[in-house]
């Protein structure tokens, strides 16, 4: 079996943050020092997408997706030719100018 793909739906509006996972790891010990060493694992990068206006029906296929496909966060998946998962809920609500149309906010990281 291939890997799952994102849905087919409308591109999203902009990308508000792109961040990367810091390469380095450390601690404070009680004395104040800090000490800190490379990661030895690969650092992977954070995507914060939007949707301004989504379409009722692109929501309904992304919601599906979430939900019944990848069930939240369970599932790594295939997006713009990146592989991940979604790090944290959506987030969701209804234009104000129109009521088929969504504001939809996405987290998805980097597998």
């Amino acid at each position: 079996m291939g890997d799952i793909q994102f849905p087919s739906i409308q591109e999203y509006s902009f990308e508000e943050d792109i961040t990367p996972e810091e390469p380095g790891i450390g601690h404070e010990p009680e004395d104040g020092m800090e000490i800190t060493r490379p990661r030895f694992s690969r650092t992977r990068t954070t995507y914060k997408r939007h949707w301004n206006a989504m379409p009722e029906a692109d929501f309904l296929t992304f919601k599906n997706f979430y939900d019944n496909t990848i069930r939240g966060k369970s599932l790594v998946f295939v997006w713009n030719g990146v592989r991940g998962r979604i790090a944290q809920p959506y987030i969701a609500k209804r234009v104000s100018v129109s009521p088929n149309l969504y504001y939809v906010s996405v987290v998805f990281r980097e597998a």
